[in-house]
């Protein structure tokens, strides 16, 4: 193959990102669903190893003095060229990591719903607990058995909130863990 075949091809390797990147964007920007997104941006990524390969290969022939000329196509050099192509590629590619960010941290919202629910249930069983001990303490009569039964609930209701906190560590942000971890703390405190 010929220098000017291989220009002809990267040629067309870059408009085929263009209109990748294009298309990606314009989905974006008409709202489509993930999907089309998605396979917008498997197709921008084939398209752009597609033009690597071609790139590099059009940068070996014209490394050749002979192919000098060749450096420099509409006033753009090999770098430059090779930048512009890729700023196309990564602007869309941003677009797509940024719907899909949108999208993960949604998911992570949804699944921590449930988890966050049984840890408040398993707060307010734990704050019935605690007030059914103040009140046998107040009794004359304090009934060992049933405080040693409330002390088992209170554990294993203790060990179950650890488990969710775990749970809820993986799913949301350390931030909000923090805040739950923090009522948590105040419940052992008191």
């Amino acid at each position: 193959m010929n220098v000017e075949d291989k220009k002809q091809e990267r040629s067309k390797a870059k408009m085929a990102i263009t209109v990748a990147a294009r298309r990606l964007i314009g989905a974006y920007n008409r709202d489509c669903e993930y999907d089309i997104l998605k396979d917008s941006m498997f197709e921008l990524e084939k398209v752009f190893d597609d033009f690597c390969v071609i790139n590099e290969e059009y940068e070996l022939i014209v490394s050749d003095e002979k192919y000098a000329e060749h450096r420099v196509v509409n006033g753009e050099d090999i770098m430059t060229y090779r930048d512009n192509v890729k700023r196309c590629y990564e602007e869309a590619r941003s677009v797509f990591f940024s719907v899909k960010t949108t999208i993960e941290q949604k998911a992570r919202q949804q699944s921590a719903g449930p988890v966050k629910v049984a840890l408040k249930n398993d707060i307010c069983r734990i704050h019935e607990l605690i007030t059914v001990v103040d009140e046998s303490f107040k009794l004359e009569n304090v009934n060992i058995a049933a405080l040693q039964l409330d002390k088992s609930d209170l554990q294993s209701i203790l060990n179950i909130i650890c488990d969710n906190m775990a749970k809820l560590g993986s799913i949301e942000t350390q931030e909000q863990v923090n805040l739950i971890q923090e009522e948590v703390d105040a419940i052992i405190r008191a």
